[in-house]
């Protein structure tokens, strides 16, 4: 009897200890699961790392929820009444400073004939945008850097005509570098990029089965040129453009109309996204048209045929008139395969 007494009551020490250490382990946790369900500490203080916590007045002076200018703030300010037509570099040139939307140190680092500009949005894995996000150059601290803004987004100018790799970082998110090849005199769409807080192995999937998505863009006919032949037609039924050519008695000038360019016309783009059969496992559709700085995406359900028809009004990302061509990129993704891009033009203003 003895023996057993001493069992039991080994036993119960065991059980008060266990849940003892059970007891401390969840008094250790609960503030981090309230932290994180809230976003307040338990001391009553807004974690401001956390982004949702950015909107309380709390942490408005926090540097991880303060971004860089508005661009587009930045533009209208500096509008003149200079000339209408500007080059690329006239357009974004106040961008750039020491208390502008791209930070730089020192001089201007840039080259007004190679210039490019990169946007782009950073989210967390739940899709929600990402402020505070410290952009930079890889080997190039002179170029500077920029913070995205409470929408995630971010612009920061660069030297086009070669890759450069950026670099992300904001806590508590791991950082990220992403590698881009840039045009020069032209505005680069980057891929949205996921932040997270730790590394997931997520297993890779092999694409190798699927049929890649072939996408067509019809580009329209360039209004701006025309036959004036005898018999010629007013209308270009492809872009309900109307045309008309008269001669000025007693001279050699011509008086020569063009509903493309008066206000209000837009340029069209026609996508042909899938054809007249479409794989059995295909469900979605993803399409992604980039612009001068417009950044256009739509989701559709999968059907044969599937065509969509964008449309642009001849601005840029800012607002500004855009006159000449200018290339447009479209991108189709369907089901699991890899997109691929496809380039035309678009005639501006």
């Amino acid at each position: 009897m003895a023996d057993q007494q001493r069992d039991v009551e080994g036993f119960q020490s065991r059980i008060i200890i266990i849940i003892t250490i059970i007891t401390i382990t969840i008094l250790l946790i609960m503030p981090t699961l309230y932290i994180r369900k809230t976003g307040h500490r338990e001391d009553g203080l807004m974690d401001c790392l956390d982004p949702d916590c950015c909107l309380q007045s709390a942490c408005q002076n926090s540097l991880l929820c303060r971004g860089s200018r508005d661009p587009l703030d930045i533009i209208q300010q500096g509008q003149t009444d200079s000339p209408a037509v500007k080059s690329f570099y006239d357009r974004i040139k106040l961008l750039a400073g020491k208390d502008s939307t791209h930070i730089i140190p020192g001089d201007n680092p840039f080259n007004s004939s190679l210039v490019s500009l990169i946007r782009g949005q950073v989210v967390t894995t739940d899709g929600t945008p990402l402020i505070g996000v410290n952009v930079s150059f890889v080997k190039y601290p002179k170029y500077g850097y920029t913070i995205t803004r409470q929408d995630g987004t971010f612009d920061l100018i660069a030297n086009g005509g070669a890759s450069l790799t950026l670099h992300f970082e904001r806590a508590p998110f791991m950082s990220q570098e992403r590698t881009v090849w840039l045009p020069w005199n032209s505005f680069y769409a980057m891929d949205t990029l996921v932040m997270k807080t730790e590394e997931n192995s997520i297993p890779s999937c092999d694409l190798s089965g699927f049929v890649r998505p072939d996408p067509i863009i019809i580009s329209s006919p360039l209004s701006t040129f025309f036959s004036a032949a005898p018999g010629q037609n007013p209308i270009v039924p492809e872009t309900q453009v109307l045309h008309e050519e008269i001669e000025l008695p007693g001279s050699n000038v011509k008086l020569r109309y063009l509903s493309s360019r008066t206000a209000g016309y837009k340029s069209l783009l026609k996508i042909t996204m899938t054809q007249s059969t479409v794989p059995l496992n295909l469900i979605k559709v993803h399409l992604m048209v980039a612009v001068e700085g417009h950044l256009f995406q739509k989701s559709f359900q999968a059907s044969p045929n599937l065509a969509y028809t964008f449309i642009w009004d001849k601005t840029d990302a800012y607002g500004q008139r855009v006159y000449g061509l200018s290339d447009a990129v479209g991108r189709t993704l369907s089901g699991g395969t890899e997109p691929e891009n496809q380039k035309t033009e678009l005639e501006g203003g």
